[in-house]
């Protein structure tokens, strides 16, 4: 078994640039690599391989939403022995109207959004603030980039995957529960199901993300 200590990479979803992160990868000593400008996902999967420094250990993988899709596409590419998925299926369907939306910034999205994927629709107003913080930085035109390529990526159905657990939060009104199902069953893993957690789950459930993937290291390391 090694001794090496693992290599976590986290890529948030779309819409931030991990800011809403930076507890859990202080805990796991993990890379924050958010989606950047491009045309496709594989494009950007390429992107980041070409970034990561050498490691002699073992790489995983935590991607939200649409950043699962583009760990998908990285496990590919270079050596990865385990994802965590939070909040994301085989697969993003993504809506015309919704990048109109986006793109035309009107005032008080991202407060509306942030609703949208917590579990108490904002009331806790820490955490708002902070998934609005994460919103801001990122900006219109990003999000925009970022969800059209998602928008536009399919993955292929029967490759050999990294085994993976998929955290599915009970009030996700994002992404439905068969589809988080479909992602664990094509990386041949597991889904875990989690109460009281909206789309986000990292901020919902901060403390179940990091033992998940401390299970996850447990499983996999060799």
């Amino acid at each position: 078994m090694t001794t090496t200590r693992p290599h976590w990479i986290i890529i948030p979803g779309a819409g931030g640039v991990g800011l809403t992160w930076k507890a859990i990868a202080e805990k796991l000593d993990a890379v924050i690599t958010p989606i950047p400008f491009a045309d496709s996902v594989t494009e950007i999967a390429e992107g980041i391989a070409a970034q990561l420094p050498e490691h002699d250990g073992p790489h995983y993988i935590i991607g939200a939403s649409s950043g699962a899709m583009v760990a998908l596409e990285l496990a590919r590419l270079v050596r990865v022995d385990g994802c965590l998925f939070t909040a994301s299926g085989f697969g993003i369907e993504v809506g015309d109207r919704l990048l109109r939306w986006l793109a035309d910034d009107p005032p008080g999205i991202h407060t509306k959004i942030a609703k949208i994927g917590l579990a108490d629709d904002g009331a806790d107003r820490d955490k708002l603030d902070a998934v609005v913080a994460d919103y801001d930085a990122c900006g219109a035109e990003l999000h925009v980039s970022q969800l059209s390529a998602i928008a536009h990526y399919r993955p292929d159905s029967g490759v050999r995957r990294p085994f993976s657990f998929v955290l599915w939060g009970d009030h996700d009104r994002s992404i439905p529960f068969e589809a988080h199902r479909v992602l664990a069953m094509e990386c041949g893993g597991a889904l875990v199901p989690l109460e009281n957690c909206g789309h986000l789950v990292h901020v919902d459930r901060p403390d179940a993300v990091v033992a998940w993937a401390r299970r996850l290291e447990a499983l996999t390391t060799r």
